[in-house]
């Protein structure tokens, strides 16, 4: 006797495949499978894996060769008039092509990106629309947009809960870029772009695009914003009318001037932020009151005026875990202040910088990491020699470390090797316990006994394999890594 079960439940089994830990994570060969069983566990599978398939497919290792197979589906999903149009621009309409869809897969969609679909139909046209030269009466660059055309009014007409999307102007199709950000045009875009929530585009496309798109997408939550070379009145409006609480955003600048329409539109918006990225600074002042934050990531490779972030850096970011600043010359007293303001709570520190403004302030930073970091689990950091000192204290303050990393800022002129034997010798007794990589300064060396007295530590203190590289080496410090691999103190990857 066979027993089915309730949908709901089947639904609950089916989403584990689709938890996205990290990028890799869907597990579309499982659920794909799943859809094969009977017609109950199709009917529930198909939506699942017909969300954003083109994302899928292109993320899982396993399937890159297939990332263009969906265009086929949608195709078959389109009727036979448009077919038919298709087919008179030189696109072969097969006898596959020509049945039509088990599901109008179309109305599942959640997530479109032009860029994404553009690349896919243009491996499809080159892998599945075969034509000999003779034949061919359209550059393939023509049936690419016609088809993209076609697709772009399906999933618009079609889609009644489009949750993200992605709208970029494409380099490889650039005079035609415009017609494909133009879909809040579409007919039945009122309907099916209503419920967005997560939208990226480049700041500087016509004004009256964004100027439809507020009249239409108002509950916006996440926002990606590249390209802002200039002010722009629709984008700002389009922020203006957002009627949720805005919780991500990211905006990257190209401009050297102000742009204090964007910002004025911002200023109201932003108190509930969670994540922030910014991509060259146009004023932090605004944010200033982002007490919400728990990710915060700012890169910047212009030089530096000491009041750019003096005002920001003082405020409170309790809540602040990930901190991610690539500055090329920042003011290190600044960092520290900001580290200092978010009272234990950072769980992961990322800094670059080429020549810092204040490098008397090193030392600063580092104990201002040390004594207010508890939580840190992550560190990767720019190399300074003073580093070394502190790495017996940094690690027995900061003991929930995993991942320590120590990259170097080039410099022809300085082939200087610091031996940091005794350091090793001391951070051999307060290793962290979860440490999984260990990263060292390529201008760092210690002796094999050191070397050995450190994995030693290794070996007594943490609970899993270390992945741990230092540069400088000899026969001897190489015999010694082997025979801690061997008894898997470090791992494989060491050799």
């Amino acid at each position: 006797m066979t027993i089915e079960l309730p949908t709901e439940c089947l639904i609950k089994i089916f989403e584990q495949f689709t938890v996205k830990y990290n990028q890799e994570e869907f597990d579309y060969v499982s659920l794909r499978s799943c859809l094969l069983v009977n017609r109950q566990w199709c009917v529930v599978a198909v939506p699942m894996l017909w969300e954003e398939p083109l994302m899928n497919l292109q993320l899982h290792k396993s399937t890159h060769d297939r990332f263009h197979m969906p265009i086929t589906t949608y195709i078959m999903s389109l009727n036979d008039e448009t077919k038919i149009i298709l087919s008179k621009c030189g696109i072969i309409i097969t006898p596959t092509l020509k049945r039509k869809a088990t599901f109008n897969y179309a109305t599942f969609l959640r997530h479109l990106d032009n860029e994404i679909l553009f690349k896919a139909t243009k491996i499809w046209i080159e892998k599945c629309n075969i034509i000999s030269k003779e034949e061919q009466c359209f550059l393939p660059i023509f049936q690419i947009y016609q088809l993209l055309d076609q697709l772009f009014k399906n999933f618009i007409e079609n889609c009644n809960n489009l949750k993200i999307l992605g709208l970029k102007k494409s380099n490889q199709v650039r005079s035609l870029s415009d017609a494909f950000l133009k879909i809040h045009l579409l007919p039945g875009a009122e309907i099916s772009l209503k419920n967005l929530n997560e939208i990226s585009f480049d700041g500087c496309m016509d004004s009256e695009i964004f100027l439809k798109a507020s009249e239409i997408s108002k509950n916006i939550q996440h926002l990606h914003i590249d390209c802002v070379c200039m002010d722009n009145e629709g984008l700002a409006k389009f922020i203006q009318v957002q009627q949720r609480p805005l919780l991500s955003l990211s905006i990257e600048t190209t401009t050297i001037f102000k742009i204090p329409i964007i910002e004025n539109s911002l200023k109201n918006k932003i108190n509930s932020l969670t994540s922030l990225f910014i991509d060259q600074i146009f004023s932090l002042n605004i944010f200033s009151n982002c007490n919400n934050l728990e990710k915060l990531s700012i890169t910047h490779s212009e030089p530096m005026h000491e009041d750019l972030m003096e005002n920001f850096v003082e405020s409170n970011f309790s809540k602040l875990r990930e901190l991610q600043l690539q500055l090329d010359h920042p003011f290190l007293h600044q960092i520290s202040t900001l580290i200092k303001n978010t009272n234990g709570n950072l769980t992961s520190i990322y800094l670059y910088w080429k020549i810092p403004k204040d490098t008397n302030n090193y030392s600063l930073l580092i104990s201002t990491i040390i004594m207010n970091c508890p939580n840190l689990t992550e560190y990767l950091g720019s190399y300074s020699n003073v580093m070394c000192s502190y790495l017996p204290l940094l690690f027995e303050k900061c003991s929930k470390l995993e991942y320590f990393y120590l990259y170097d800022i080039y410099d022809n002129n300085n082939s200087t090797f610091y031996d940091i034997s005794n350091i090793m010798k001391l951070i051999s007794k307060v290793i962290p316990k979860n440490l999984k990589v260990l990263w060292l300064s390529e201008t760092w060396t210690c002796n094999s006994e050191a070397l050995n007295i450190f994995l030693e530590g290794c070996e007594i203190r943490l609970s899993e394999p270390l992945l741990f590289f230092i540069y400088d080496r000899t026969h001897q410090h190489d015999e010694i890594l082997k025979k801690y691999i061997v008894k898997n103190v470090l791992t494989q990857k060491n050799n």
